[in-house]
C-alpha cells in the first residue's frame, strides 16, 4: 500500500482525466511509479491522506484535521486491505501517519514521492527505498 498526501493538482489543468485517480496518469512521475511498483510487487494499492483536492499551498495538517473523515475512510481501507508494508509518499506523511495511526509503524516506512523522484533525478533513491519495502512486505 502506498500512500500520498491529497489528489494531485494535475486533475485541476485537467479534469476530464479525473476518473483516472492519483498515480494513473500520463505523467513522467506516474508513469515511473507503476513501472516501479510492477518491479517489484504484483499488487498495490495507493491511495492519499487527505481525500480530495484542496486550495493549493494549503497546509496538508490542516487539511487533515478540518475533515475527521479522512482518518475514518483512510482508517477503513487500511483495515480492508490487510497490507503486508505501506510506503509512506512524504515527510510530511510519514509524520502525520506514524502520529495517526501509530499501530502501523512497524509495517510503514517513508519513501521519496514520486515526482521529487523525477523531477530531482534521484531514480536511483527508489531502488533502495523500494527494496526496504519489499523486506519489509515479507517479514
Amino acid at each position: 500500500m502506498f500512500i500520498g498526501e491529497k489528489p494531485s493538482l494535475y486533475f485541476k489543468k485537467h479534469p476530464e482525466k479525473k476518473s483516472l485517480g492519483n498515480y494513473n496518469t500520463d505523467t513522467p512521475a506516474d508513469k515511473f511509479f507503476r513501472e516501479y511498483i510492477k518491479k517489484f510487487f504484483e499488487v498495490a494499492y495507493a491511495t492519499d491522506m487527505v481525500k480530495q483536492e484542496g486550495l493549493p499551498e494549503a497546509n496538508f495538517k490542516t487539511e487533515w484535521y478540518k475533515e475527521p473523515l479522512y482518518k475514518d475512510v483512510l482508517s477503513t481501507e487500511i483495515k480492508k486491505l490487510k497490507p503486508k508494508a505501506i510506503g509512506l509518499m512524504s515527510k510530511k506523511v510519514e509524520e502525520l501517519f506514524n502520529s495517526e495511526f501509530p499501530e502501523y509503524r512497524k509495517i510503514a516506512t517513508y519513501i521519496s514521492h514520486p515526482a521529487y523522484i523525477v523531477r530531482y533525478g534521484k531514480k536511483s533513491r527508489w531502488d533502495q527505498e523500494f527494496y526496504d519495502l519489499k523486506l519489509l512486505s515479507n517479514i
